[in-house]
């Protein structure tokens, strides 16, 4: 496995393969990054942003309520 685990796709931990959706993930965790100022399932440490990326349907929340983080429903409905 090579990369940053705050941009790599669920599927790459899977021992089952992959394929260019991953790359969709990535461009959603840069563009997330871009609109919000940070990585969207960071955690403490490597292992924990691991976990956070396997559960991302539990995991993966949108800072709201703070002038510097709303961004458009367009943008929103893109991520």
């Amino acid at each position: 496995m090579v990369g940053t685990v705050d941009y790599i796709a669920p599927e790459v931990f899977d021992k089952d393969g992959y394929n260019e959706s991953v790359d969709w993930w990535s461009l959603g965790a840069i563009l997330f990054e871009m609109l919000y100022g940070g990585p969207p399932l960071t955690g403490r440490d490597t292992q924990e942003t691991c976990l956070r990326v396997l559960n991302f349907e539990t995991e993966l929340w949108y800072p709201e309520g703070h002038e510097e983080n709303t961004i458009s429903p367009e943008a929103k409905n893109l991520l």
